[in-house]
């Protein structure tokens, strides 16, 4: 059975805080890696140069979040505030796409657009489940960075796929 990142994180035994805590970073580096991962083959898959770069860039994004939670600083999160992004709920109300080796550009922004809106979900509910107000906001940051990644694919959509359509 599949599970959702948020039903993954429900499905988590409770634990005292600095254990759930600890699982919670240890849970957000795998989900890292895998989306890593995801990017890194959806640009072999790509037969387009400028897709791949693309996908290569967003990886690297990924990349720097997985390093985040590695460092797992506080003390950097209380210098800065999560933004609020603007949510054009494209995600929301398309239906995600199935990976396959012959993705088209539209399908590949559609997929990308559904696991971004998936961390960000992701970060919001890890950000729910303590209280600590500096690991909330570590989250919350995470989630607010995530959320700029999805804006980035449904701005993409809006530009290419609805005024091609």
């Amino acid at each position: 059975m599949l599970l959702t990142y948020s039903e993954e994180i429900y499905m988590q035994p409770h634990q005292q805080e600095g254990e759930t805590l600890h699982s919670m970073v240890q849970f957000a580096i795998e989900k890292e890696q895998e989306a890593i991962h995801f990017y890194e083959n959806l640009a072999q898959k790509a037969k387009v140069k400028s897709i791949q770069e693309e996908l290569l860039k967003i990886k690297a994004m990924e990349e720097q979040h997985k390093e985040k939670l590695k460092r797992f600083d506080l003390e950097i999160l209380e210098k800065s505030t999560p933004k609020k992004m603007l949510d054009l709920k494209i995600a929301d109300y398309v239906v995600e796409t199935k990976v396959s080796v012959e993705m088209s550009w539209q399908d590949i922004i559609n997929v990308a657009m559904h696991r971004e809106l998936a961390a960000m979900k992701l970060y919001q509910v890890l950000s729910q489940r303590l209280s600590d107000p500096k690991v909330v906001q570590f989250f919350q940051h995470l989630a607010s960075e995530e959320s700029a990644h999805k804006l980035f694919f449904e701005k993409l959509w809006d530009e290419e796929v609805l005024k091609e359509n």
